[in-house]
């Protein structure tokens, strides 16, 4: 799919889909000789965008470092509040609607939630992005069956795969749990003397 495993590049994917209609997959880099494809040029911007960026981190991210640096010293309770009003006043003025502001106030409160209980967001921001093509592949499959709701389950392949992906993630929660419960008991039997 061509999906990255690092939270920036993910967010850089999905401004540029926001922006620009950008849709990651396999048909960015589809070569025709008689049109441009615009997703092809998207992500040679993205990729050249990102090597001006480093070059330029090399050249003067030390001196920028040392003057951001002073932003430490900034006391949450003063810098917190100016990011969320900043953030509140752009997402008001970019959509126009009081809507928009209780969504992001909406999802700001999921994330504290998700992050209160260990959970990681990175999966839920690729799924975000990955929701309209999967959406757009359904309902094309929906109506290349007839309308048939149960064509996933004919056949041999695609019930062999779904069963397969349910016992991924069925084994990968009971995996945490056991690493979990090894971690509490290497940790319990270092403090016994």
């Amino acid at each position: 799919m061509g999906i990255p495993g690092n939270v920036a590049a993910v967010f850089i994917i999905l401004a540029a889909d926001t922006i620009g209609g950008f849709n990651p997959g396999p048909s960015v880099f589809r070569f025709t000789p008689d049109e441009v494809n615009p997703e092809l040029v998207m992500a040679f911007g993205l990729f050249t965008l990102m090597v001006v960026g480093n070059l330029l981190n090399w050249c003067f991210g030390a001196s920028f470092m040392r003057l951001l640096g002073s932003l430490i010293r900034i006391p949450k309770s003063v810098i917190l509040p100016v990011v969320l009003l900043l953030t509140i006043v752009s997402t008001y003025v970019q959509g126009g609607a009081m809507t928009d502001v209780y969504i992001l106030l909406a999802l700001g409160v999921l994330g504290y939630l998700l992050r209160k209980g260990g959970i990681p967001v990175l999966p839920l921001v690729i799924a975000y992005i990955l929701a309209e093509p999967l959406e757009t592949t359904i309902r094309t499959a929906f109506e290349g069956s007839g309308a048939d709701p149960w064509f996933l389950f004919r056949g041999v392949v695609s019930p062999l795969f779904l069963t397969l992906a349910a016992l991924i993630v069925l084994s990968s929660g009971w995996l945490r749990r056991d690493a979990r419960a090894g971690t509490k008991l290497k940790t319990s039997k270092g403090d016994a003397p």
